[in-house]
């Protein structure tokens, strides 16, 4: 890798974390000019250059976290997909492999330069994802050097780097850097994104806003004039709301309690009467997952996934890691119950 360097700048000092002290006045900062190796395309090999991930219980001898090897087959199938949606189980390390490809693809010439949206049901789950992400990719050995930390790395004094932002170096055109930014439920902050060619969302059952169709309508539209990826990866909850109607569509649900659904459902839905065109199946992929699937594929222990089934009800368990909906909230007592209110931790 070539770096350029500027009489401007009081030292240039090369470590392990290639530190660049400059001076009160601006200073252009070193640049990536050529890329150092090839960034491999394939994913299970991109996922090896990258650096090994740790399991979350898995322990060797010594007693320290033993590394994922390869990711599971469905990792791999829902990586391959341009436009997908996985209704899912918890805890089978979705969300952690299409954050890795978040970044990945970043990498790729022809997204090199363009941003990436990670959505999340709140604004501070969105800003903890890409955080996380960050101390990933900062612990490759290989990758960290793509990663943007300090703000004199920037074209312009008063361009800084935010909590919920992830600037990423582009090898192929430097002036053209990369990011992956953290978004939650503002309509606003949704339609003023430009240059996005790839949407992350994840768990979008959670998300507590009305007219979601116009939500996700912009979001949607992101990609109107640049193509690229829509990713979609979340846990049921109840049969309400965008996820739900997208799922329902997508994966031909039933749905036996659509009659019963209390006058409060009713009112709230009015916010989201619009039904998705059948159509939007010739677009998305998609894959269901459950519990099964990451104890076949070593991601849960199956002794873990017995004690989990034992300690709730069998119709959270479902809900839980059958990826089964719920029916909506009140429907069991005869439309007497509105919608109740929710944090994010119960679920």
């Amino acid at each position: 890798m070539q770096l350029q360097s500027n009489d401007k700048l009081d030292t240039i000092a090369f470590d392990e974390k290639t530190l660049f002290q400059a001076t009160e006045d601006y200073a252009e900062a070193p640049q990536m000019t050529e890329l150092p190796f090839e960034v491999p395309r394939d994913h299970q090999a991109f996922y090896e250059h990258f650096g090994l991930l740790p399991h979350d219980f898995n322990r060797g001898e010594d007693g320290l976290p033993t590394p994922v090897k390869k990711l599971t087959w469905y990792q791999l199938k829902f990586m391959k997909m341009n436009f997908g949606v996985c209704l899912k189980s918890n805890k089978l390390g979705m969300t952690t492999s299409e954050m890795i490809e978040d970044f990945h693809t970043r990498l790729l010439p022809e997204s090199a330069g363009y941003d990436c949206l990670v959505v999340a049901s709140k604004q501070e789950i969105a800003n903890e994802l890409v955080m996380k992400l960050k101390k990933l990719v900062a612990g490759s050995k290989i990758y960290s050097q793509f990663l943007i930390k300090r703000p004199d790395f920037m074209e312009f004094k008063e361009e800084k780097t935010k909590v919920g932002v992830m600037v990423i170096a582009n090898p192929y055109e430097p002036a053209r850097k990369s990011r992956i930014i953290a978004v939650g439920t503002s309509l606003s902050s949704v339609f003023s994104r430009m240059g996005i060619n790839r949407i992350h969302i994840t768990d979008p059952a959670l998300m507590k806003i009305k007219k979601q169709d116009d939500y996700f309508a912009g979001l949607f539209s992101r990609i109107a004039n640049t193509g690229g990826q829509i990713k979609i990866e979340g846990v049921p909850l109840f049969r309400q709301g965008w996820f739900w109607k997208i799922c329902k569509t997508l994966f031909h649900i039933e749905d036996a309690f659509e009659d019963s659904r209390s006058p409060a459902e009713k009112i709230n839905d009015e916010a989201d009467e619009y039904e998705l065109p059948p159509e939007i199946t010739e677009i998305f992929e998609t894959m269901k997952l459950t519990i099964e699937d990451g104890v076949a594929a070593g991601v849960i222990p199956p002794e873990i996934r017995d004690t989990l089934k034992k300690s709730m009800s069998p119709a959270k368990y479902k809900q839980t890691f059958m990826a089964e909906f719920l029916p909506p909230e009140g429907a069991a007592f005869g439309g007497n119950f509105g919608i109740g209110e929710h944090e994010l931790e119960e679920w």
